[in-house]
C-alpha cells in the first residue's frame, strides 16, 4: 500500500477478512492472477522503454482483462459535446448487455450512462501527483470523475489512474477525493525483478494480504 484514505489500513489488513466475498475468492484463482501479473509486470520493469503508449496496451489493458474485464473496455470515449478536451483512457461496462446498450449510441458521451469506471493509464511508474499545469495525472482523474458523475446521471462514481505498477482507486463521493483513494504498488506486492521498496512499503508478511485485497477491489465483480 501506499498513501491514501479511502479505505483504513485496519479494514484492508483485518476487516475485509470478514466479507462474505473474502472467503468465496479461491487461493487458486488468486494464485493464477498473481502469476498473469508477475509476468506483466516483469517484462514492463525491464524495458529499455515504456512510454505511455506501451505501458497501456502491453501493460494495463491485459492486468485489466486478468482481472475479469475482457470485452467490457470501451478505449478513448470522449465526454466532451464537442472536441476532444476530456478523454478517459477507457470506459469500463459492467456486462455485455451495458456494453450493447453503449454501442448503440451515436454519440460517445452517451455512453457513459451505461459504464461503472474510468481508467487513466500514465507510463510506467511516472509520478502520479506531479505534473505540469492540468496535466497532473490525479487532478486529471478528479476532473474526468466530476465530468463523467454528470453524463452517467451519477452511474459512473469510480476511476482506476495506474502507471502500471501503482494502481489507485478513486470514489466520486469521497469527502476528499484528492486524499481519499486506496493506492497498491503492484510492484512490490508481486516483488517484481527490478522494482524497489520504498519506506511506505507493506512489510513482507503483509504483500499476500494486501495483492488478495487489491484483486477483489479491482476484479470486475466488486463493480457490479
Amino acid at each position: 500500500m501506499s498513501t491514501g484514505t479511502l479505505f483504513t489500513s485496519d479494514f484492508l489488513k483485518e476487516g475485509i477478512r470478514s466479507t462474505t466475498d473474502w472467503s468465496s475468492l479461491s487461493a487458486d484463482t488468486v494464485n493464477t492472477i498473481a502469476e498473469r501479473l508477475t509476468a506483466l509486470l516483469s517484462v514492463a520493469a525491464t524495458a529499455r522503454s515504456m512510454n505511455e503508449a506501451n505501458t497501456e496496451s502491453r501493460l494495463v489493458y491485459p492486468v485489466l482483462e486478468a482481472l475479469g474485464w475482457t470485452g467490457l473496455i470501451a478505449q478513448k470515449e470522449t465526454m466532451s459535446e464537442k472536441g476532444r478536451e476530456d478523454v478517459p483512457d477507457a470506459l469500463l461496462f459492467p456486462d455485455e448487455s451495458a456494453m450493447a446498450h453503449a454501442d448503440a449510441k451515436r454519440q460517445p458521451v452517451d455512453k457513459y450512462k451505461f459504464g461503472v469506471a474510468l481508467v487513466e493509464a500514465k507510463a510506467w511508474a511516472v509520478p502520479l501527483d506531479r505534473g505540469s499545469g492540468d496535466r497532473v495525472p490525479s487532478t486529471q482523474m478528479l476532473r474526468y470523475l466530476s465530468r463523467a458523475d454528470i453524463h452517467s446521471e451519477g452511474k459512473v462514481r469510480w476511476g482506476i489512474l495506474t502507471n502500471g505498477r501503482h494502481w489507485r482507486l478513486y470514489w466520486q463521493g469521497a469527502k476528499s477525493r484528492a486524499e481519499q483513494f486506496a493506492e497498491f504498488d503492484l510492484g512490490v506486492l508481486l516483488n517484481v525483478n527490478g522494482v524497489s521498496r520504498d519506506l511506505l512499503s507493506p512489510s513482507p508478511d503483509e504483500v499476500g494480504q494486501l495483492f488478495r485485497a487489491f484483486v477483489l477491489l479491482f476484479r470486475r465483480e466488486a463493480f457490479s
